[in-house]
């Protein structure tokens, strides 16, 4: 059980992140740079957002009884499941933005 916890544990510092491995006004300015934020994007980023795409999954599914309930199943849907898996697999490799 440890294992897993801590595994938890760094995927969440290591999405939590993101923002921070931007250049300060959004921008790459070199080819060497852009090889590390595609490395950093690749060797973190991804499994991070794998991680948080299937927590989404697993929080929609509990949440889903409570949206239908209030009406908002689609805005739920994309908060927790469409928002996390475009981040992951439909984000270009070494851009950071949402």
């Amino acid at each position: 059980m440890k294992p897993l916890f801590y595994a938890f544990l760094i995927s969440a510092c290591l999405a939590s992140s993101a923002p921070f491995l931007r250049a300060d006004d959004g921008r790459i300015e070199s080819a060497v740079e852009f090889r590390a934020y595609c490395a950093a994007d690749f060797l973190l980023e991804r499994p991070a957002g794998l991680c948080l795409t299937v927590t989404g999954i697993v929080a929609f599914v509990a949440a889903l009884p409570f949206s239908a309930l209030g009406g908002n199943v689609a805005e739920t849907a994309h908060k927790f499941v469409v928002r996390p898996f475009r981040y992951t697999f439909v984000r270009p490799l070494g851009h950071f933005e949402d």
